[in-house]
């Protein structure tokens, strides 16, 4: 049998293959071979085992199990394909590299003269390359006779692009990621029309961040063959490393309709549309990769988190329980726990919450987790909680933002007039916060609510009003509220009724308190044409009547 010439590149499957229903089958393994996505990748190859092309679909087989680490596979399909053709070259390479990596060189070195002596191939540079690379992927590799296969093969053509192609390929497992950019430039350099060296050049600047040399690269692939589908999920993975999730979300699109995805392609697509915020057709991609996986946790991710942004708590509840259970502890992410408190909290168990948030706290987002704590303190009515962590973050702090200390001063204050703590800890926060207001007072005099507030605590501390602590805040409350240059008050032109209202409430109960009944019934009159229907300033004046 003439054995055919295994370059296995796209340009020369298509020319060996022609359009047969098989050959399309053939060439759709070998692109997804090529992509990394050795499940579809068999899928195609298998139905091409009855095919014209089955010694090659064997052998890529071969391979395809070889680099998923499963030898004894790889071994079965390789000697498949010697059966098929026994002028199979590259099944013999593939014998030798499984043959070296068992640390057997003898059967190594017999399928590779096996190779060399099928006469077709001894000018073909790809199988010369083909023993350099099997030596090269050893866990201690022979780079001497290596390096003889290399040279043998620049000898037949120093110009076939699949040299440096194969250079690169072995320099970027040694993490030698600048050394293999450079060979796979040069394979381009020597063939303009190699999309195997495009992809893979493009790949390697997404690893080193180079992103716009990244797109350059796929954009020259997408101008040789729009068809070629991998290219759109390459340019969707570059715009996802740059948080540019609009254009991912169309790349991947484009990718979609035009090949067929894997698993891992449905998970990337869910996060793509998910940071996108189009939650719905994220849920819709994420269901599809669960079919496949069900038991994966990556998956049950963005499950969880697409059906928190959706408010199906209860079922987000059940899912992340899952992903928990089933995820290694390494595994899980500070954002699963924020999720996971969040779905709690939505769901109304807010004490777990709690919880799930001091797991999720990180250096980087402490402040954050903390506030998120602390609202759901506040959603529970727990003041002394979120006042204590109102504490926490800024107790050593001088100089807060003025709303800062209003917001921590409420707390202290909400804290100091709770049922739930005893009286010395109440007092202790009203004094806290009766500090803070007047802090607060202090950076903004001009607004009423530092004086309110004041005027609040201070009451607490005097629940008959007898001894007049509020008094002087409450005056700072009319003196700021109160239309000035006015002769007589006009409830229309007050912006704050019910503030000043009470206001006048504790001012005019002062003047009572001194029998200065004309101030009395003066501030008592305010407070009804600011508040008609209030009860206290009405019994209060029809008592003097």
């Amino acid at each position: 049998m003439k054995a055919k010439r295994y370059l296995l590149t796209l340009a020369v499957v298509a020319v060996l293959c022609g359009t047969s229903a098989m050959a399309q089958d053939f060439t759709k393994g070998l692109l997804y071979f090529n992509d990394g996505n050795f499940v579809l990748a068999k899928k195609y190859l298998l139905k091409e085992l009855n095919g014209a092309n089955k010694d090659q679909a064997y052998y890529l087989l071969g391979k395809n199990y070889q680099n998923q680490g499963i030898k004894d596979s790889a071994a079965i399909y390789y000697q498949k394909g010697l059966e098929v053709n026994p002028e199979n070259a590259f099944a013999y390479v593939g014998l030798g590299e499984i043959a070296l990596s068992s640390g057997d060189t003898k059967t190594a070195e017999t399928n590779f003269k096996k190779a060399k002596s099928i006469s077709s191939e001894k000018k073909n540079p790809a199988l010369w390359m083909a023993i350099y690379a099997a030596y090269m992927n050893q866990a201690t590799p022979n780079v001497e006779d290596a390096n003889d296969y290399l040279n043998k093969a620049k000898s037949i053509n120093k110009n076939f692009a699949g040299i440096y192609i194969t250079e690169g390929d072995i320099l970027l497992n040694q993490k030698k990621i600048g050394e293999a950019a450079t060979k796979y430039e040069t394979a381009i350099y020597y063939d303009k029309a190699s999309k195997e060296a495009f992809l893979k050049l493009g790949r390697i600047y997404v690893k080193s961040g180079n992103y716009q040399q990244s797109l350059d690269a796929f954009n020259n692939l997408y101008q040789l063959d729009s068809t070629y589908f991998p290219v759109h999920k390459e340019r969707g993975e570059v715009y996802y490393a740059q948080g540019k999730f609009a254009d991912a979300e169309k790349s991947y699109a484009k990718f979609f309709a035009a090949g067929e995805p894997s698993y891992n392609d449905l998970v990337r697509y869910a996060l793509i549309l998910f940071f996108n915020k189009d939650y719905n057709k994220s849920l819709e991609i994420v269901k599809q990769a669960q079919a496949l996986n069900p038991t994966s946790p990556v998956a049950n991710r963005v499950l969880a988190y697409n059906l928190f942004e959706t408010k199906d708590y209860a079922n987000g509840v059940k899912v992340m329980e899952q992903f928990l259970a089933n995820a290694k502890p390494d595994d899980i992410l500070q954002s699963d726990n924020e999720y996971y408190a969040r779905l709690l909290s939505g769901a109304g168990n807010d004490s777990l919450a709690i919880t799930y948030f001091g797991k999720a706290i990180t250096p980087k987002n402490r402040i954050a987790m903390t506030r998120e704590i602390q609202s759901l303190y506040q959603k529970m009515k727990r003041y002394d909680k979120s006042a204590d962590i109102f504490e926490q973050l800024y107790g050593e702090k001088a100089n807060l933002s003025p709303s800062g200390y209003f917001e921590w001063a409420k707390e202290n204050y909400y804290a100091g007039n709770s049922e739930k703590l005893d009286s010395l800890t109440k007092v202790a926060y009203l004094h806290k916060a009766d500090s803070l207001f007047s802090i607060f007072t202090e950076k903004q005099p001009d607004s009423y609510l530092g004086y309110i507030y004041r005027a609040r605590v201070n009451s607490s501390f005097d629940p008959t009003s007898t001894q007049g602590l509020a008094k002087p805040y409450y005056e700072k409350v009319i003196e700021i509220l109160e239309p000035k240059g006015e002769p007589k008050l006009d409830p229309a032109k007050v912006e704050r009724k019910r503030e000043l209202a009470e206001a006048y409430l504790y001012i005019g109960y002062q003047y009572y308190l001194k029998n200065d009944m004309a101030n009395f019934k003066a501030s008592f009159g305010k407070v009804l044409l600011l508040d008609p229907t209030n009860d206290k300033a009405k019994a209060a004046l029809s008592g003097l009547k």
